[in-house]
This record gives C-alpha cells, sequence and structure tokens, in this order.
C-alpha cells in the first residue's frame, strides 16, 4: 500500500518539476519579446522564479502562478528589472521598468 502512496508522490514531484522547467522556458521567451519590443537586451541567465502560488484557472482546476523576475539592458551598462507571471500556461501580467517610464501589461486580456 505504501509503495503506491510513494509512487504516487514521485510522479506529483516529477509532473510539478516539469512543470516548472516548461514555464521557465515561457517566462524567458517571453521576457525576450518583451524586451525586444521595447528596443532592449535580456539577459539571459537572469530569469528566475520569485513566487508560486495556486490559483484557479477558469475551467476551475487548480494551477500554479509561477511570478518571475529577469534583468535587462538598453546599453549594456545599467540593468533594469522586468517582472512577470504564467498562470494556465499563459503570460499573464508582465512588468518592464525602464529609463523613461514603466510598462505593464496583462496579456491575456488582449483578444487577438
Amino acid at each position: 500500500m505504501w509503495e503506491i502512496a510513494a509512487m504516487l508522490l514521485v510522479a506529483f514531484v516529477g509532473g510539478w518539476v516539469w512543470s516548472g522547467i516548461i514555464a521557465r522556458e515561457r517566462a524567458t521567451l517571453a521576457a525576450r519579446r518583451a524586451c525586444e519590443r521595447y528596443d532592449q537586451q535580456l539577459l539571459d541567465e537572469t530569469v528566475a522564479q520569485v513566487r508560486v502560488s495556486l490559483l484557479r484557472t477558469a475551467s476551475g482546476t487548480l494551477s500554479p502562478k509561477r511570478v518571475y523576475r529577469f534583468e535587462f539592458t538598453a546599453n549594456g551598462e545599467q540593468r533594469r528589472s522586468g517582472e512577470l507571471a504564467i498562470h494556465g500556461g499563459r503570460v499573464v501580467d508582465l512588468h518592464l521598468q525602464l529609463e523613461e517610464f514603466t510598462v505593464y501589461e496583462q496579456p491575456h486580456l488582449h483578444k487577438g
């Protein structure tokens, strides 16, 4: 009986880790695209998960919302910070601290 519970636990942990790897790849791609839109360069190795919480999706199932922070630069010297959140496999919030202004986007609200 405990073997089944152990196998279920291993499967759950494996699935959680795998979904985290996929989410980080999506976060890196989304951060890179956002930086390109504003003529910035993403500093690749700076994308890091800072928070995870469980929220309900539109269908009512629990899904992790993962928040990532990253750094980017316009000139190669001055670092700026950004943050994005992924929930349900999509970017739901994006913030970029640019020199002139701060960008706040909620891509999930845009139809397209």
